[in-house]
């Protein structure tokens, strides 16, 4: 009876948490990124909370509740891709199956290794859904991202390289047509450093980022770097060779037809992708040299039993320690121009005394905003990995605050 108890309470605190999960995590935007980058930390911090459950919970009752929670997912892909007009679709399009998809993964990496095939046909999946409409474009690479670390820490292959290339082909080949709009406000410009923190935090593009180039250049080196993220994964592998014909071609191709094009890509995108081209071309070579030195003229038929990474030397850290490592370097570097950017002195135009004051003050709050956006940024910089920051900023401490007691009255323990 005690062991039925405690069953009954473990299996009514992980629904309860979960529930509180998710009802948090649909309160994000799909394209305004400051709401969404206050709304961060808390979600990072309860997500953490209900992985962490699952795992040290009773194993039995964790799966099979798990199991149910995932199932759920993939009837929602299904019915989503059988009306990809109809509300179904917009609840896979979403921050709330984004990160459901993210917390599974992290609990399916952990402890429940069965989970992890279903999760990456939902995301699959959910790709589908999105198509190659160029708006999508932040949410697919916010769901590549999910199958890069499912493929590191399972070491499995994981064929992310096709999605990828559409998405490059797509924004390499475009040109980009503004559509004057005499209503519309004039905007500041966006500099390429902010686009790179605004694509992190949205999950579609609006009509007027879709046409601005700054965007569609920070979408290029985004997907050239998820393309160095796979090739980093798969870099030890026995078949990486004969994987990488096919994306040596379509760079080719991309790169080819983009000459031919009028496209509005930059200089620095375009290089972006030729520098990628360069990197599979010299791992493919590396692979198969390493591959004839230690197994000699053996077919790849004959050496897919000795794992994942037979040929990576011993000393190496293992594929999910070395995309962890290039995540967290994209990620400081971003961090730290930010906050470099947000330091620069206040520029002097002379003036009368008030002009210069009121001047002094609007830039101000705006290092503030930058200041405070580098530090959220560097704080929170995992798509798959949840770090806590030391501190909360005083004009986010009520809405925690509220979402602290949004997740207590959703546990509701009394009524137990």
């Amino acid at each position: 009876d005690d062991d039925d108890d405690e069953n009954n309470l473990t299996e009514y605190a992980l629904r309860k948490s979960y529930s509180a999960f998710t009802a948090t995590a649909g309160k994000q935007s799909a394209t305004n990124a400051i709401k969404n980058a206050r709304r961060a930390a808390n979600i990072a911090f309860i997500a953490a909370a209900v992985a962490n459950l699952f795992d040290i919970s009773n194993t039995k009752i964790g799966y099979r509740l798990a199991f149910g929670y995932v199932r759920q997912l993939a009837l929602a892909v299904r019915s989503a891709l059988a009306d990809p007009q109809g509300n179904a679709a917009s609840q896979i399009l979403s921050w709330r199956f984004l990160h459901a998809s993210r917390l599974w993964s992290a609990v399916a990496t952990n402890a429940m290794t069965p989970l992890v095939f279903p999760l990456c046909q939902i995301l699959f999946g959910a790709l589908q859904l999105a198509g190659n409409q160029a708006k999508y474009a932040p949410y697919r690479l916010h769901c590549i991202k999910l199958l890069h670390a499912l493929c590191a820490r399972r070491e499995l292959y994981v064929p992310t390289v096709k999605p990828l290339m559409t998405i490059l082909e797509h924004f390499l080949t475009t040109k980009i047509v503004r559509k004057a709009d005499p209503k519309s406000k004039k905007r500041k410009s966006t500099t390429s450093l902010e686009a790179a923190v605004i694509l992190d935090r949205i999950l579609s593009l609006s009509d007027e980022d879709l046409h601005n180039r700054i965007f569609q250049d920070e979408i290029i080196r985004e997907t050239t770097n998820l393309l160095s993220d796979w090739l980093e994964i798969c870099r030890y592998t026995i078949g990486l060779p004969e994987l990488l014909v096919v994306p040596v071609i379509d760079f080719k191709r991309i790169l080819k037809a983009q000459k031919s094009s009028s496209s509005s890509a930059s200089k620095t995108a375009i290089a972006c992708a030729k520098s990628s081209l360069a990197a599979f071309t010299s791992a493919a070579q590396h692979a198969s040299n390493l591959r004839i030195k230690a197994f000699g003229n053996k077919s790849v038929a004959d050496l897919l039993d000795l794992g994942f990474e037979p040929l990576k030397p011993p000393s190496l850290p293992s594929a999910a320690d070395r995309l962890q490592r290039r995540r967290m370097e994209r990620a400081d570097r971003k961090a730290k121009l930010l906050d470099e950017e947000s330091s620069l002195p206040l520029a002097n135009s002379g003036g009368s005394s008030a002009t210069t004051s009121v001047d002094h003050s609007k830039n101000s709050d705006s290092q503030k905003k930058k200041k405070l956006r580098a530090a959220d940024f560097f704080r929170y910089h995992h798509d798959d990995e949840v770090l806590l920051g030391d501190a909360i900023s005083p004009e986010d401490d009520n809405e925690e605050q509220n979402n602290s007691k949004d997740i207590i009255t959703a546990l509701n323990i009394d009524d137990f």
